[in-house]
């Protein structure tokens, strides 16, 4: 999860997406639906994950945070 949120953040500053936040916080809380349904399914005693469901839904999780926080921050700053 951290190293996919940290190469996220270096894609976006690096390469100087163009970046719009109400579409990246769409899109980010999107990205963390499946690591909610994972957890919460372990939780309640559904299921027990792997190693494979855990690193997919981490990248995605990380992706997923950097996105929507990003696109929140920028909201946030264009209303004032």
């Amino acid at each position: 999860m951290y190293a996919s949120g940290v190469l996220t953040v270096l894609v976006i500053i690096l390469w100087e997406l163009p970046f719009d936040s109400q579409s990246s916080v769409l899109f980010g809380g999107l990205l963390l639906i499946p690591g909610g349904i994972d957890g919460f399914t372990q939780l309640i005693g559904n299921r027990e994950s792997t190693n494979r469901l855990r690193i997919l839904t981490g990248i995605l999780l990380g992706i997923g945070v950097v996105l929507f926080l990003f696109g929140s921050i920028e909201f946030l700053i264009d209303i004032n």
